[in-house]
């Protein structure tokens, strides 16, 4: 696969990267790239980032890997709280007004960010050091539409935020970035259609580390045992997962032996309310549930106990710019999917044959469940299909080996590196 993608052997990199992602880091990108792959290829990767346990006071940490530099978190929830916790991680955040002077860094890596991120920006011109930003997410959309739908809880922060991170965003960062990587060949799209460069941009869409997915192929027999439907993801009112209560009830009068599991959780108790009242308006509370957020390790056991996996993904502008990383990791655990209509979801399951696609429609999506249930062989074959599709085209290694070959192509048109 690295050949194919013309990933040569080449000397070590040193880059700083600023992520708005927690540590330790767990997220796909963060981890699987900047941690794990790059890691075993010699690179070396400084860090600035906010400490996930509350209560932490943040430090500076020093590894074989390169130097973390924590922001502290005091895990209130309050507002003067949470100001406090964003001063801790911009004070940290600072350093990235020095640190590519001191260190020589070969590039700096930006992950959603914003102001800091425009900081970043500067010091990179002006210590000479090649500039790339992430966006997994398009956050100033998203909260512009919270506030417009009255989802956020401070309305009137949530619309300022959204027009200086539209700013900074689009008229800055990605302005004078020398590279970007986006989440979709669909966010690609969104953004050159603000006037940003396509050619600046590369996608590097959901994938997984296999070693990391206990799969086992004989775990398919349990499809003719188990009725459970499984949803793994968020539970914010922006996805309108009453939808797949809605769903369900349609499974669940055509298969009486259906259960639904909805693992996740949201970020206001509001959101997880919204699904509880669904459940208890169609009269659903014995045959659904609410698990609540789980570790990674414990997912992966509720996948395999699953007999389909489904991933509803609200048609939208912000939504229709995601890769679900989820639907790769259920077809990297052989579960058939049933999904709606969504740019690369939709891409993603009929190369694959993984699943069915439908539109967004709650009748049709739980037909769809229903059926695979009634069909635990074809269900099995499906299964299959979606795990070879994920070993030949998503996996973490694959995705390191594009931002590698990105990095190298970009260093090499910069025409230095402090590794020369």
């Amino acid at each position: 696969m690295s050949e194919e993608l013309g990933v040569a052997k080449s000397k070590s990199l040193s880059l700083l990267f600023l992520t708005s992602d927690k540590y330790p880091p767990f997220r796909p990108a963060a981890k699987a790239i900047f941690t794990d792959e790059f890691k075993c290829r010699g690179h070396k990767v400084d860090w600035l980032i906010q400490a996930e346990a509350a209560g932490h006071k943040g430090g500076r940490k020093v590894t074989a890997a390169g130097t973390v530099y924590l922001a502290g978190n005091n895990g209130q929830i309050s507002l003067s709280g949470r100001v406090r916790k964003y001063a801790s991680e911009f004070l940290n955040n600072l350093r990235i007004l020095y640190l590519p002077f001191v260190r020589q860094y070969d590039l700096v890596q930006v992950k959603d960010r914003y102001f800091s991120a425009t900081l970043a920006l500067i010091a990179a011109k002006l210590s000479r050091t090649p500039y790339f930003y992430w966006l997994a997410y398009p956050h100033a959309e998203a909260h512009a539409l919270e506030a417009e739908q009255g989802f956020a809880r401070y309305p009137r922060l949530y619309r300022v935020r959204a027009a200086y991170q539209s700013f900074l965003l689009y008229r800055v960062i990605l302005k004078f970035a020398d590279h970007a990587f986006v989440q979709s060949e669909q966010m690609r799209r969104d953004i050159a259609a603000k006037g940003i460069d396509e050619s600046h941009m590369t996608a590097v869409p959901g994938s997984v580390t296999l070693g990391d997915i206990p799969y086992k192929s004989s775990a398919l027999a349990q499809l003719s045992q188990a009725e459970t439907i499984l949803y793994v993801g968020t539970l914010i009112r922006e996805r309108h997962l009453e939808f797949l209560i809605q769903a369900f009830a349609r499974t669940y009068a055509l298969r009486p032996t259906a259960r639904l599991r909805i693992v996740g959780k949201g970020e206001n108790p509001e959101d997880e309310q919204l699904l509880r009242d669904e459940i208890s308006r169609l009269g659903l509370m014995s045959v659904v549930e609410l698990v609540g957020q789980l570790p990674l390790e414990d997912v992966f056991p509720e996948i395999a106990n699953s007999a389909v996996c489904v991933s509803p993904y609200y048609p939208s502008w912000i939504l229709n710019s995601t890769s679900p990383t989820k639907l790769i990791e259920y077809m990297a655990m052989g579960k058939p999917v049933v999904g709606n209509d969504h740019p690369e979801q939709t891409q993603v399951l009929e190369l694959s044959g993984a699943g069915f696609v439908t539109p967004w429609d709650a009748e049709q999506f739980g037909e769809r469940c229903a059926e695979l249930l009634a069909n635990p062989e074809r269900s099995a074959e499906m299964g299959r299909a979606g795990r070879l599709w994920v070993e030949q085209n998503r996996t973490n290694k694959h995705l390191a080996d594009v931002v590698q070959t990105t990095y190298q192509r970009v260093l090499a048109n910069h025409g230095r590196t402090h590794n020369d």
